[in-house]
């Protein structure tokens, strides 16, 4: 990242007003910047969005970055948050960039954008250990706002933190795998040559990624289930009922028809619509549910169903 300051850097103007010339005065301008733009916008991205683009010409010496990351290592919890937003307003633009590149109109709603620039955010400043080159800061932030992606995207499917010391590729893998998943019609052949084929680039066991096709099956839309996914077991059922007992009513009607126990498998995005929530919600309520279930064994009576 350059160090020199603009030349026509103005003070006075109102969308060049940071003082970049301590930690303390950049964290104090971007947070004023970031209330102002808050009153505004409805969301953080699009607050964020506008805070750069008034900025843009204004470019943070590495001094003072380095003194930044030095500074989100203190003890003092005021000069280690100084740290941070002097840090994150230096390289919002780098954190942007990777959001905007894994979101994805088609597959992602603007929740889905919100939690992505959060854990991307979070990443960033809660790793200052990973910085070692301070003349590389931007592209470490860069491959930390990858990791915090990579993260959602495996906690919102549920997926093993894959590739994680290769965030790029494992964010690419996480979609192939939801992608197939999502598709409503394909044989047991495709399924097997599709995960072989990802195990020989990856390494990862082609059975671990057949089961997480399994897990995101159905997710893309409202199916009949199939006859071998079906509950056939009648005793299994009144197992379900009972456990589901033991969880209050909305988390019950999430459970029974992300699961099927009214003989239709229901999309996440279709629970999310006749709810009134987001699909976010939806998985957040469902997967909390499970884990309120008060025994292990009525627990496990839903690992590998859905």
């Amino acid at each position: 990242m350059a160090s020199e300051q603009p030349g026509n850097f103005e003070l006075n103007s109102v969308n060049r007003r940071v003082d970049i010339s301590s930690v303390g005065s950049i964290a104090s301008s971007f947070n004023a910047e970031i209330g102002e733009k808050q009153a505004e916008y409805s969301d953080l991205y699009s607050a964020l969005k506008s805070v750069m683009k008034d900025n843009e010409s204004v470019i943070v010496p590495d001094d003072i970055q380095q003194k930044a990351i030095i500074a989100m290592k203190s003890a003092d919890k005021t000069e280690k948050a100084e740290g941070e937003n002097a840090l994150l307003f230096s390289q919002m633009k780098t954190i942007l960039k990777v959001v905007d590149e894994n979101f994805d109109k088609k597959r992602d709603i603007k929740e889905d954008r919100e939690e992505m620039l959060s854990y991307a955010i979070e990443y960033a400043v809660d790793n200052e250990g990973y910085f070692i080159k301070n003349d590389e800061i931007s592209k470490q932030v860069n491959h930390l706002a990858q990791l915090g992606v990579l993260s959602y995207f495996c906690e919102k499917y549920d997926m093993p933190f894959y590739l994680s010391d290769k965030p790029v590729e494992g964010i690419a893998l996480v979609k192939k795998i939801v992608d197939f998943g999502n598709r409503k019609n394909f044989t047991k052949k495709e399924m097997s040559d599709f995960a072989q084929e990802l195990s020989e680039k990856t390494g990862i066991s082609a059975l671990d990624i057949i089961k997480e096709i399994q897990q995101t099956e159905f997710l893309g839309g409202n199916v009949d289930t199939s006859e071998d996914s079906r509950i056939e077991n009648a005793e299994l059922k009144i197992d379900m009922e009972k456990a589901l007992s033991t969880v209050d009513s909305r988390t019950k009607t999430v459970i029974k028809k992300n699961y099927g126990l009214r003989g239709r498998k229901q999309s996440r995005e279709y629970t999310a619509e006749e709810l009134g929530v987001s699909r976010e919600t939806v998985r957040k309520i469902e997967k909390k549910g499970i884990r309120q279930f008060q025994h292990s064994s009525r627990r496990k009576l839903f690992e590998g169903y859905h």
